[in-house]
């Protein structure tokens, strides 16, 4: 059954309904096919805005049939509840004014899929609008990660034309029916091109996201995107707009300028529950579309290699013992004699000359000029102590000690894979390499010998050779805890990397037209041959005024991990510091004393460290040049020479697996 009215347009400026200039009512075609009015018992209605006649076949039932509802739309206003709306039945014999109770209510889902929309555009360029004088469409392309371009056609206003005054204008496209307004674009202007032939200016418009985080400060981005950053990782001098993309590589993550002009930052794997469905009635029957990611696309692992680099100071100390003679050999009472003492001026005058330092000096000296016995002679004798300008010593005992810088590279082995995708691709490996070099002048450490104990802040190692150590790793942009941070970012960028190579399978389709879509949104296509759901990357639109069509497409980014699904690491930590060793060493010499003139001295040897003297009187052997002979240890190579030490570990990636069914 069906009853065809017309209502008036007198009638439906009724102010029972619209009381105000802003607020319009309409009543869509494909709303009034409701189901719950086709299924009423008593009377079915369809409005049909071109017809003026009656069905009579249903006037009998209107007179007794109950009030029926019919969805009403209302543009614009923020009421609820049921409304009337005047209602005129031409050509019967009901003449009075009737009113039909109408439920108004939201814009659903059904106002944005409808399949015929009468619909306008806005295009407004600063604080003019344009729309009248645009010729052809309007097109719109949004994608992930980059700004999005709208791109039209119009009449320039008669007289001087001035493209540079266009650009940089802002420009923001809406779509507009009796039932909703969606802003499409907003941006700027970024070219204006002019035609002479055909008189028309060609806009193209941009949401300048470059520009946008060329103007954002560094704590403004963090707060934005929440990636990872790090001057060894990425360049220190980075702008706003190259410090974001940097950022953005370390997280699964895009931004782009949304449809109403604010800066977003979207997750790249797809909703647990879609924002929009399309479905097989909603979209062109021959514009499904799937391109699977090809084995070349894929990545399965990333070695990062990260080598720190660092001067480590080292300092070695030798405890040196003089057991020299006794004060009767010096005084001749004594065998064998010795002519002359070893004095604290030639001992730090034989040291000076190398490059080792001595301090903490403890010794016997000879005494003081007075009354001495010695064993083996009788009664006391009267010594005299000549030395003026000297300190002569019996014996004593000092530290030797020697400073250098060794240069370190601690190198780390961070294997980052997707067990998943090495399933099904093998292993395809990239290698990336990043470098943290410590800036710290070693000169004056190692030259300078004016100490008297080890570098403050130090600390003994028995792992190498029993040295006191200093790691100059303290600063904030060169220390430890900036290559640790460094390294943390390498491998989010790297974890990133494998999620991105593993989400290059599109779906693509051209669906009815959304004007709620955006790159936001996660959807879900179903067909009887494919269903998919994933996060929106790209959409097209065009908007054609002069054939009053709508037309987009869409394209899904499809996660696919290819094998068994498996667990992921949770926290992606660095391997620990790598251990340094060295030989170990004897910590402690003696310093001998050499005494020539005797029956028993071997020749003399330039070689020869130690105090070398001679025996008081006539000698009876080969004599010895007098000298203080300081022989310094020698320092291995392997604890001098540039060193490196490693550590290595892998970290397991979880791949999203988003929803890709296919059936034939």
């Amino acid at each position: 059954m069906s009853i065809t009215a017309r209502i008036a347009a007198d009638i439906l400026a009724d102010p029972q309904l619209v009381a105000t200039a802003d607020v319009g009512a309409f009543i869509a075609a494909d709303v009034l096919t409701s189901p719950k009015i086709i299924a009423a018992p008593t009377a079915a209605a369809q409005i049909a805005a071109a017809s003026p006649l009656i069905n009579p076949r249903l006037l009998a039932s209107l007179e007794s049939a109950p009030d029926q509802t019919i969805p009403l739309q209302i543009s614009d206003r923020p009421t609820t509840g049921q409304q009337t709306i005047p209602l005129r039945i031409d050509g019967q014999r009901i003449t009075a004014q009737q009113t039909i109770p109408l439920d108004v209510r939201s814009i659903v889902e059904s106002d944005l899929t409808a399949t015929h929309l009468t619909w306008s555009a806005t295009v407004m360029l600063g604080t003019t609008d344009i729309t009248t004088s645009i010729v052809g469409t309007i097109r719109i392309d949004a994608e992930e990660s980059a700004s999005s371009i709208c791109t039209f056609s119009y009449v320039p206003p008669d007289g001087a034309l001035d493209l540079e005054d266009y650009e940089a204008q802002t420009l923001t496209v809406d779509i507009s029916t009796s039932a909703w307004t969606y802003r499409r674009f907003t941006g700027v202007v970024d070219v204006a091109d002019y035609s002479p032939v055909v008189g028309l200016v060609t806009i193209r418009g941009s949401t300048n996201l470059q520009g946008r985080l060329e103007a954002l400060d560094r704590p403004t981005i963090d707060a934005l995107i929440g990636g990872y950053w790090s001057s060894a990782i990425f360049d220190d001098r980075a702008t706003g707009y190259q410090y974001a993309r940097a950022q953005i590589s370390t997280v699964p993550a895009e931004m782009h300028v949304d449809r109403a002009g604010a800066l977003r930052v979207v997750d790249w794997q797809a909703k647990a529950t879609p924002d929009i469905t399309i479905t097989d009635a909603t979209r062109f029957n021959d514009t499904l579309s799937l391109q699977r990611a090809s084995k070349r696309d894929l990545l399965g692992r990333i070695a990062v290699t990260f080598q720190y680099r660092y001067p480590l100071l080292r300092h070695r100390e030798y405890r040196v013992t003089y057991a020299g003679h006794s004060f009767c050999q010096y005084a001749g009472f004594q065998t064998p004699t010795v002519r002359d003492a070893l004095t604290v001026q030639a001992l730090k005058t034989a040291v000076g000359s190398t490059s080792w330092a001595v301090y903490g000096l403890s010794y016997t000296a000879v005494p003081d000029s007075g009354t001495y016995t010695c064993s083996g002679i009788a009664g006391s004798f009267e010594w005299t102590n000549n030395a003026i300008t000297t300190t002569p010593m019996l014996s004593g005992t000092w530290t030797l000690a020697k400073r250098w810088a060794q240069d370190i590279t601690e190198q780390y082995t961070m294997t980052v894979y997707a067990p998943e995708l090495e399933e099904r691709i093998g292993e395809v490996q990239r290698d990336e390499t990043y470098n943290l070099q410590v800036r710290y002048d070693t000169s004056s450490f190692e030259t300078i010998k004016t100490y008297t104990g080890p570098p403050a802040g130090s600390s003994k190692s028995s792992a190498l050779a029993g040295d006191y150590v200093f790691y100059p790793t303290a600063g904030a942009v060169d220390g430890r805890s900036a290559a640790q941070d460094a390294m943390v970012v390498a491998m989010h960028k790297a974890a990133t990397e494998l999620r991105k190579r593993a989400r290059r399978t599109s779906v693509s389709a051209s669906i009815v037209y959304r004007p709620d879509m955006d790159l936001s949104k996660t959807v879900r296509l179903e067909s009887p041959g494919l269903t998919a759901v994933g996060k929106v990357r790209r959409v097209s639109e065009v908007m054609d005024r002069e054939r009053g069509a709508l037309t987009m497409t869409v394209e899904l980014a499809i996660s696919r991990r290819l094998g068994a699904e498996g667990a992921g690491d949770d926290t992606l930590t660095p391997p620990g510091q790598p251990a340094h060793s060295s030989a170990a060493r004897a910590e402690s010499l003696d310093f001998p004393l050499r005494i020539g003139g005797l029956a028993t001295s071997p020749p003399e040897a330039a070689s020869w460290d130690g105090w070398i003297t001679n025996r008081r009187g006539t000698a009876e052997g080969p004599v010895y040049q007098t000298r203080c002979s300081v022989v310094v240890p020698n320092i291995p190579n392997p604890d001098r020479a540039p060193a490196t030490v490693t550590a290595a570990d892998t970290y397991a990636v979880m791949i999203p697996q988003d929803i890709l069914t296919l059936s034939h």
